[in-house]
């Protein structure tokens, strides 16, 4: 997030060009990753499996990026959506007290606005781990729940009195329940405390590479996020032709760039997904 001063109400602008640095879990320090092209590894991303998962954190640095949860068929309950990346901008209302979404920023917020349908935008969280049952290096990608009790964990006192610190100081189970409620489908736990072994530590710097994650949390261009609905849903065009005739002026005036621009593209990506490779301004990180 960059912060700049602006007349009346808006303060402070969000923008799509870049991610916020790599963040740390414990400091505000900040560091900038390339994101040279790697070739693609089906096994470098986790899914984590029913149970208890053991990881250990590998990276002094996790990244952030947006991403909505596109439904190629809006109507069916059972369909949870495909990962698209978010290009909106959101500025802060001073008045309000709140960022706020720029019309026009992203078509998949401006078609969500569009189907008058509750934002499926939400904030994912990469960052580099050790698979104790694996026994290699994996990629990990969030959601706030997780993040959330994991920072927690950095902050809880182990019973000697020591702070846990830095999530590389331990490792963490994280155990996934899908017979539970949504709040408790994914359970964060505390491990063993210490450093990895020497083994440990030489198959993770094999693999890590710190700017493949920055690259990952990317922010898209507006055509590439649109190329990405239309992969998810063939009849998107038709779909946007239909809102507008039932939406009337307020769904023509919010949408007519997405129109316009679905009628332009010709190229169809992958949706934005963990392990796709996308063009696009760098992620950048933050200290855990």
């Amino acid at each position: 997030m960059t912060t700049t001063v602006a007349a009346a109400e808006t303060v402070a602008t969000e923008t799509t060009t870049t991610l916020p640095q790599g963040k740390s879990w414990l400091d505000t320090s900040k560091k900038a990753g390339d994101g040279d092209k790697k070739e693609k590894d089906k096994d470098l991303w986790w899914k984590l499996q029913e149970g208890d998962n053991r990881i250990r954190i590998v990276t002094q640095e996790f990244w952030e990026y947006r991403a909505h949860a596109f439904k190629a068929d809006i109507t069916n309950k059972k369909d949870f959506g495909r990962k698209v990346k978010c290009s909106g901008v959101f500025e802060y209302n001073q008045s309000a007290r709140k960022f706020t979404y720029r019309t026009g920023s992203c078509p998949c917020c401006d078609f969500e606005i569009m189907e008058e349908s509750k934002s499926s935008q939400k904030s994912h969280f990469i960052f580099g781990t050790y698979g104790y049952k694996e026994d290699r290096y994996k990629i990990l990608d969030i959601k706030y729940g997780v993040y959330a009790q994991i920072i927690s964990k950095t902050k809880s006192v182990r019973d000697d009195g020591v702070v846990r610190g830095h999530p590389s100081n331990f490792d963490i189970i994280i155990t996934k329940d899908s017979d539970q409620p949504a709040n408790l489908f994914y359970v964060v736990n505390t491990g063993l405390y210490g450093p990895l072994s020497a083994d440990i530590i030489q198959k993770v710097e094999s693999k890590k590479d710190e700017a493949y994650l920055a690259k990952m949390a990317s922010v898209p261009t507006y055509e590439e996020v649109l190329a990405s609905m239309k992969f998810v849903r063939k009849t998107l065009e038709a779909d946007i032709v239909a809102l507008k005739s039932k939406g009337g002026v307020k769904a023509d005036v919010k949408l007519e760039k997405t129109v316009t621009a679905v009628k332009a593209a010709d190229t169809e990506f992958a949706a934005y997904g963990s392990e796709e490779e996308t063009e696009g301004s760098a992620g950048t990180a933050a200290p855990f």
